[in-house]
């Protein structure tokens, strides 16, 4: 059996997970990591390659069962590594999801980063991203 959910309450899920990102003390934080997608309530696996601060707000409302993140989010890499995924968290350190990491420009709900090989020292982009109910 198909559930079909309304818009609005489809918007209204959305705005719940930025809310939850900016609901810390500051701006909410994107952090890379090595290796694969933890489950949702897991902790983050793989090795920390970067931090990058998120807009404050990180998006604004959802419109047409999309929320788009506010750019840009770019930051200085850390370690050396292969992006796989991201930690969205508050800036509380509250994790609030997971994303994959994708080289292909214009995928919902993962993060696109040009080139995934990541070298300390390094700047990193990542183009602000869309997350689709």
């Amino acid at each position: 059996m198909t559930i079909t959910v309304a818009t609005t309450l489809r918007n209204a899920r959305l705005n719940l997970i930025r809310d939850a990102l900016d609901a810390g003390s500051s701006n909410g934080w994107l952090d890379i990591y090595e290796g694969t997608t933890p489950g949702a309530d897991d902790p983050p696996n793989g090795t920390h390659l970067a931090s990058i601060p998120l807009q404050d707000p990180c998006a604004d409302d959802a419109t047409g069962a999309e929320l788009t993140f506010s750019g840009p989010i770019e930051g200085s890499v850390s370690v050396t590594g292969t992006a796989g995924y991201v930690r969205l968290r508050d800036s509380d350190n509250n994790h609030v999801i997971y994303l994959e990491i994708s080289t292909t420009p214009g995928q919902p709900n993962t993060a696109y980063i040009a080139d995934a090989s990541l070298e300390a020292g390094d700047y990193v982009e990542v183009d602000p991203f869309t997350l689709q109910e």
